[in-house]
């Protein structure tokens, strides 16, 4: 399966390029990255505010009516250190990447989250076919200061 290469050199990601077409790679990696940092919309149990809901323009056109590339771990990004918070950061990365799964890219999800100095550190395992694993790790919200 081929995938656009991102780039994150310059300190901010962008897409490579290769002889004058666009870089690839045999791998997940955007795939994976747009699912966990991209924003999935806020229901308005999480969100009550139309205009604070955020989400993926995207996703206005994507034609999927029942699904949202994307993820809801921007909700949590001035929640408290505690262990709800790492328990819903298990959960909402496990969502946004349960389409691996549904799509047979993937038989099995599991996911990891614990704290790190100023931030939260995210641990996927993916469990593909013919007995391949693949192990991922994610900074989130990196210098973020949480509340005690």
């Amino acid at each position: 399966m081929a995938d656009l290469l991102l780039n994150n050199s310059k300190g901010y990601w962008d897409i490579d390029f290769e002889n004058g077409d666009f870089a690839l790679t045999e791998g997940l990696e955007t795939a994976l990255l747009m699912s966990i940092y991209v924003d999935k919309r806020a229901a308005a149990s999480e969100v009550p505010r139309v205009q604070a809901r955020r989400g993926w323009h995207g996703n206005l056109l994507s034609g999927f009516d029942t699904y949202e590339i994307g993820s809801k771990l921007w909700l949590l990004c001035q929640a408290r250190r505690d262990q709800n918070t790492l328990n819903l950061t298990q959960t909402y990365t496990s969502d946004c990447l349960f389409w691996l799964v549904t799509d047979s890219i993937a038989t099995k999800i599991e996911t990891d989250a614990s704290f790190i100095v100023n931030g939260v550190a995210v641990y996927v395992t993916i469990y593909r076919s013919q007995n391949e694993i693949l192990n991922k790790s994610y900074i989130l919200w990196n210098n973020t200061d949480f509340l005690e």
